[in-house]
């Protein structure tokens, strides 16, 4: 039997109208509840917060919710089991790269900026979200929680970095910026840094994230993440 695709509109019908440039779009699916399902593009919201879309019934219907304090630059989200995480260029003071987190998703009320990297002479650019809830051992219940994103404020330079957290779910997660990349850059890498999350990252022992830096060989580093948040890191080049 052949398989049917069946596309849905997720503009909802009261702006059907709109005629933005709904562009850099990214879609993730909550593991614990798949008819969960969040959506991100560069959609004004027409007030002082960004929108995501939203769907809890497997993507049949779409509501727009400005969660996302301020405007932004870039935006993506990703959920865990638990929560769901944003990344978000945020128009302040040049653009301040936010990661946010929201336990309540479908709530209505703003998410929560857990780790704010404001701009230097210039800026982190392209946050990209990835996550996973460890599964097994001590650490079972924490989120691990992956930012790749290019620092320009270190430019020139190799910019091409991760701005982790071995427990998002805490109260007050502890973050650490790492650099990807030692080789010499002509100013800067790529702009997307995207983070993929080994399965090993539910147990634990270290968990891998490989990152594919913009028009560059792939590198692949790997964090044992520790209770106090400093990586331990390995490296090897495809």
């Amino acid at each position: 039997m052949a398989m049917k695709i069946r596309g849905v509109n997720m503009v909802p019908r009261s702006r059907s109208s709109e005629t933005n440039n709904d562009s850099e779009t990214n879609l993730s699916v909550n593991p614990a509840d798949p008819r969960q399902i969040a959506g991100t593009a560069f959609t004004p919201s027409g007030g002082p917060n960004t929108p995501i879309y939203l769907s809890s019934d497997g993507g049949e219907t779409w509501t727009l919710a400005a969660i996302v304090p301020g405007g932004t630059g870039d935006f993506n989200v990703k959920f865990s089991s638990k929560a769901l995480y944003g990344g978000n260029l945020r128009p302040a003071f040049g653009l301040t790269m936010d990661v946010l987190r929201t336990t309540n998703t479908f709530g209505g009320a703003l998410m929560t900026v857990i780790d704010a990297r404001p701009p230097g002479p210039n800026f982190f650019d392209q946050p990209w979200v990835q996550t996973w809830t460890v599964q097994k051992g001590p650490d079972a219940g924490k989120d691990r929680l992956y930012v790749g994103c290019n620092d320009l404020t270190i430019f020139p330079g190799a910019t091409a970095s991760i701005d982790l957290s071995p427990d998002g779910i805490a109260g007050t997660p502890a973050f650490t910026l790492v650099r990807l990349d030692s080789r010499g850059t002509a100013g800067h890498d790529g702009p997307s840094v995207r983070a993929a999350v080994h399965r090993k990252a539910r147990s634990m022992r270290p968990s891998s994230v490989g990152a594919l830096l913009g028009g560059r060989p792939t590198v692949t580093s790997s964090w044992s993440a520790t209770t106090t948040g400093a990586p331990e890191r390995r490296r090897s080049r495809i």
